[in-house]
């Protein structure tokens, strides 16, 4: 389908299956009662676009309205408008369905509104277990959950200090660490894909901020000295080091996440690549390995 319109972009971008799911969505009387929105849909939805002209929209009316009644864009234009903002409603649904931050988020505020005390309290219970998520996103959720926790209690049970006091510090613990794992994997990028950092203040300050966490290395979780570990090899060209961290990577619980576990990776391959425009050819078999763990992950 050739992408002249925002709706045929975003029709383009659909495949059969979510098709027919989108189809069920637009069905529901609930979210939409209009039954030209859903013969709209299927009509783009099985549509021969020509590569040129786009979507033929003389023809989606008169398939929509019949070929008696005389064209108007405008009409024809509303109709596609209001399509395309159910079809977005639909991907932030599925979204929502697989993102415990937004669902979180939006029950939150939801109850929160509506003075909705035991759900709240409720939802803040038990924390929810996040599957294939990435280190990043499970430490986001830690402290958005910690920190809509502390928010709950201080509005419903003021008066809790001892409570009060223990949620603080949860939140402030969660947020240290997403900081230190932010603040890591940032100067990780950076030294892996380029070395302009030296002549920027700010990373400068990032630099600071590791070198004050490998003071206390023992005291950190192992994904984050794990990216520590990446972030002195590639500062140091150690060759040497890199031997040890590339079986660690393999072997490490970072495969447990695959979008981290695949940038560690990346990471090795560019000190290898590295390496090996230095004239050392030996990396080739190394780098070899590492795009064949990385192809383990490709769909």
């Amino acid at each position: 389908m050739a992408k002249h319109s925002k709706v045929e972009e975003i029709y383009g971008s659909l495949g059969r299956k979510e098709k027919e799911s989108l189809r069920q969505f637009l069905s529901c009387k609930a979210i939409n009662a209009s039954p030209n929105i859903v013969s709209c849909h299927d009509f783009i939805s099985n549509a021969a676009v020509d590569n040129e002209n786009g979507l033929d929209k003389k023809a989606l009316f008169a398939f929509l309205f019949g070929k008696k009644e005389t064209y108007s864009d405008g009409k024809l234009r509303v109709l596609i408008t209001r399509l395309i903002r159910l079809v977005e409603n639909y991907l932030i649904y599925q979204h929502i369905d697989q993102s415990p931050i937004s669902r979180l988020n939006i029950l939150d505020n939801y109850y929160k509104k509506n003075h909705l005390i035991k759900n709240r309290t409720m939802l803040f219970s038990s924390q929810e277990t996040i599957e294939g998520a990435s280190y990043d996103e499970i430490l986001y959720y830690n402290y958005t959950f910690a920190e809509r926790k502390l928010d709950s209690i201080y509005n419903h049970d003021p008066n809790n200090h001892e409570l009060i006091y223990a949620c603080f510090e949860e939140s402030k613990a969660a947020l240290e660490k997403l900081q230190q794992f932010q603040v890591v994997k940032s100067l990780c990028d950076v030294l892996s894909f380029g070395n302009r950092y030296k002549s920027d203040l700010h990373y400068e300050r990032q630099e600071a901020y590791v070198r004050s966490l490998m003071r206390k290395r023992d005291q950190l979780d192992r994904i984050i000295n794990s990216y520590i570990s990446i972030y002195l090899l590639l500062k140091n060209i150690d060759e040497a080091e890199f031997h040890f961290l590339y079986q660690h990577i393999r072997e490490s619980e970072l495969n447990r996440y695959e979008s981290n576990y695949i940038g560690c990776l990346t990471h090795l391959q560019n000190f290898c690549i590295r390496l090996v425009n230095n004239g050392k050819t030996e990396y080739l078999v190394q780098l070899f390995e590492i795009n064949n763990l990385k192809l383990q992950f490709v769909k």
